[in-house]
Order: structure tokens, then C-alpha cells, then sequence
């Protein structure tokens, strides 16, 4: 992009339970960094850094040299990379951390990385010293959309997420020069994918921008576009996460259910897993009565739009079944699935096990190598 036509850096304020989120989102938004890292707290002193070995290091070192300016004492700490980060173990590891470099209330703790680095740090800034201000500059967008409002929780043995406190992040930076925003990657993928399962849940206004904006990704303001698509989703996660109606916060599982069971069961991206999630789920709330078929066919669409297309892999639907249930009930003692009722109207629904069987027979059925 040309700099005659490259976009300002957006300010977006994020509701979050766990605080407001200052969000800066666009090209060079980490040039900002010394003033923004700066606000977090009252006179900087001591940061923590916290990056994984296969992070890009230019971003990594462009963001020690803004902690620095901001007048930082920068201390570096590197956890392990991938989910096995978000457990017990990496819990514990990210607290003698803090506590070998003297990390306190007053200092501040930085990410650069994506999703599961900035969940576990929320995690332990959100408790440490009973809240230490937590900074991150995501380098995917799937973490720009997750980790400011909706960070995954910790692993608990075979218990995915099963530790899960308020989101605690406090400045996100996305710096559209400093990540990989083609349409193509899968990170990228992941974050149209929950684009699209926030405009479900959201309002059907939310979901006719998304619609609107989809077909102009792939012109010469497609980055533009994906910055307001990328601030919009937050402000709805934001918005739709810190509503008083647990019915709401709920919202923001749709499509999550069937992902998560078909995670480990077949080799895809978590954007095409969370697609094939919410045409399961669509389709599901059509049988039941709930959702018009015109809806289902428009998400379907979206999705397309966005390429995000079906699994072509051949599964056991029993397994499937199986994974699908005991996910659901490892949450709760009532089988429930969050199934849209109309656009903007997403709530937890009771669904028999024979309905349940059928749909996922049928979904395997379909998708095939």
C-alpha cells in the first residue's frame, strides 16, 4: 500500500469485564508504542517481555526499543511455545517469572505473540500483585480479535480451558506492517472466522457490515477494510462479553461446541474448524424449528466469501458424537449447544442426543477425502 493511501492508526476503546482495553489498530500503530506503553503505569520502572522462540524477533526487538524509550528497565522472559503454554505448568513457570524479575502492581508485563502466550499472561498479570497491567502486540490477527476480550483459559490436564478468569489485557497493539493480514493464512482465517460467529451473535446489523465489507477484502482497500473489520469484532466481543445477561456472554461460544470436538480428529486450520462449527450449529437450530433456512444459507455464503470453505477429510461420526458430548457435558450436566435462533439472537439450547446424532452423521456423511 502506497503512503498517500495508508490508513491512520484507530484508536478503539474495548469494553472488557476485567477493564476497558486501549486498542490501536493499522499501519505503524507500534511507532506509537513508547507513549502508549507509557500510560499504563504511573512511572515507568521494570517491564517484563515475554515473546516464544519462533516469534518474528524484529518485532520483538522493536518492541524492547519502544518499552526502553518509554524508560522501561526491559527484562526479557521466553515460555514455551503452542497450547502446551496455557497449563498448569506454564502457569506456574510465567509466576516465578514475575517473581525472579521483581514484578510488581506498579511495573507492566508485555506479549508479542499470539493467542495462547497472551491468554496465559492475562491469566497471571490479572492475579499477580492483585493486577498487573498487562500490554499486548499480537502478531496474528486471530489474537487482535481473542486476547483483549475473549483469552482462552488454562489447560487443565485433558480439560481444554478449564481455568478461565475475566480478560485483564489493557493495551493491544496491531501493527498491520509487523503481521501477516493475506487473506490466506490460516491466523488470518481464524480471525474471519470469528468475525463472523460475533456478527451471528451480535445483531444482524453486524452481520450485513460484515456481508458489505467481505466484498471489498480483496480489492486495493482490502487492508483498510480488515482494520475496521478487526476493531468492529472487538467492539461487538467487547460489548457482548461484558453484558449483565449471562445469556449473552454465552453468545460467544457459537460454533466453538464442534470445533473443539473435531480438534484432534482431523489435520485443519482453527478458522475452518470454527466455520465448520457454525454450519453444524445453523443447521442444527433449522431442524429444531428455530432458525429461518435463508439465514443458514446466508452464513453459508459469508463463509464462502471469505474462504472459509468445508473440511474435506473423512471422519468417524461416532468418535465425533462421542467427543462432541463429553465436551458439552464437561462444562455442564445439561447437554446444551449455543445455536443461533435468528442473527443476533444466539442462546444455549437443550438438543437430544438422537437429533445430535443425526446431524453429526449427516455432517460427516458430507464431508469426505
Amino acid at each position: 500500500m502506497s503512503d498517500d493511501v495508508r490508513p491512520s492508526v484507530m484508536r478503539q476503546w474495548v469494553a472488557s469485564p476485567g477493564g476497558a482495553c486501549d486498542a490501536r489498530i493499522g499501519h505503524g500503530a507500534l511507532g506509537e508504542g513508547a507513549a502508549i506503553f507509557r500510560t499504563a503505569v504511573g512511572k515507568p520502572r521494570r517491564a517484563l517481555l515475554l515473546s516464544c522462540e519462533d516469534d518474528d524477533g524484529e518485532l520483538v526487538e522493536l518492541t524492547r526499543r519502544e518499552l526502553s524509550s518509554a524508560g522501561f528497565d526491559v527484562r526479557a522472559h521466553v515460555p514455551g511455545a503452542g497450547r502446551r503454554t496455557r497449563s498448569l505448568e506454564g502457569y506456574e513457570s510465567l509466576a516465578r517469572a514475575l517473581a525472579a524479575n521483581g514484578i510488581t502492581s506498579d511495573d507492566l508485563v508485555v506479549v508479542v505473540g499470539g493467542t495462547d502466550l497472551a491468554s496465559l499472561a492475562s491469566a497471571v498479570a490479572g492475579v499477580w500483585c492483585a493486577g498487573t497491567p498487562l500490554a499486548v502486540v499480537a502478531d496474528d490477527l486471530s489474537c487482535a480479535i481473542e486476547c483483549a476480550v475473549t483469552p482462552r483459559g488454562i489447560d487443565v490436564g485433558e480439560r481444554r480451558q478449564a481455568l478461565r478468569g475475566a480478560p485483564w489485557c489493557r493495551i493491544l497493539i496491531v501493527d498491520f506492517d509487523h503481521l501477516d493480514h493475506d487473506l490466506a493464512a490460516d491466523a488470518t482465517r481464524s480471525a474471519l472466522a470469528l468475525m463472523v460467529a460475533s456478527a451471528v451473535a451480535d445483531s444482524e446489523q453486524s452481520f450485513s457490515r460484515l456481508w458489505d465489507a467481505s466484498l471489498q477484502m480483496t480489492g486495493e482497500q482490502g487492508a483498510a477494510v480488515l482494520e475496521e473489520q478487526v476493531a468492529d469484532a472487538l467492539k461487538t466481543r467487547g460489548r457482548l462479553m461484558s453484558s449483565t445477561a449471562i445469556v449473552t456472554r454465552q453468545s460467544l461460544r457459537y460454533g466453538t461446541e464442534l470445533a473443539e470436538a473435531l480438534r484432534g480428529m482431523c489435520d485443519a486450520a482453527e478458522g475452518t474448524l470454527l466455520a465448520e462449527g457454525m454450519r453444524f450449529s445453523a443447521r442444527l437450530s433449522a431442524a429444531q424449528g428455530e432458525l429461518s433456512v435463508d439465514d443458514v444459507l446466508a452464513q453459508d455464503e459469508l463463509l464462502e466469501r471469505l474462504g472459509l470453505s468445508c473440511l474435506g477429510q473423512s471422519l468417524d461420526a461416532a468418535a465425533l458424537l462421542e467427543r462432541l458430548i463429553g465436551g458439552c457435558l464437561a462444562r455442564s450436566n445439561r447437554m446444551q449447544l449455543a445455536l443461533p435462533r435468528s442473527l443476533g439472537r444466539v442462546r444455549m439450547s437443550n438438543v437430544t442426543r438422537e437429533l445430535l446424532r443425526e446431524h453429526v452423521e449427516a455432517f460427516c456423511a458430507s464431508r469426505h477425502a
